[in-house]
């Protein structure tokens, strides 16, 4: 199965309060479609992603998530930089059903994130535990040097 996604801008989050751990971010732009969501922090060219959803209204879901407070104090206490939601629009074609589409596009971008060393919180607002796999004489380049799995 083919899937697509189209993203928006990154839509920048602020802590609400120096104290808490409320986030607010200007959702407005957000589309009201089905698609999934990212939530990641970026610090000069470093980019993390933090936790990864899916929505069949994207702006209703969002709106929700900034009211998790489990998940806004785990962004909070991720390592520094500028926070941020990126939203992707799932574009489907003839024959593809939103509510079959959602799960796969979502468990690709996590199993992706994790690959990538990312740590997410994507069970109940809970690390994920990672463990890094490195290969030393790699046979012809075949073998990444550096893999990462969730168990």
């Amino acid at each position: 199965m083919k899937l697509q996604v189209d993203w928006g801008e990154p839509i920048a989050m602020r802590l609400a309060s120096r104290q808490g751990s409320r986030y607010v971010a200007n959702l407005e732009g957000a589309p009201v479609t089905s698609g999934v969501y990212v939530f990641a922090r970026a610090h000069g060219s470093a980019f993390e992603a933090l936790y990864v959803g899916q929505a069949r209204n994207l702006r209703v879901r969002l709106e929700q998530q900034l009211n998790n407070l489990r998940l806004m104090e785990y962004i909070r206490e991720a390592k520094a930089g500028h926070r941020a939601i990126m939203v992707g629009a799932l574009v489907t074609t003839r024959g593809q059903k939103v509510d079959t589409c959602l799960p796969v596009i979502e468990r690709a971008f996590i199993r992706y994130f994790l690959a990538e060393g990312h740590h997410l919180a994507n069970i109940h607002g809970a690390r994920r535990l990672m463990h890094e796999v490195r290969s030393r004489r790699r046979p012809m380049h075949f073998v990444p040097l550096t893999t990462y799995v969730d168990l």
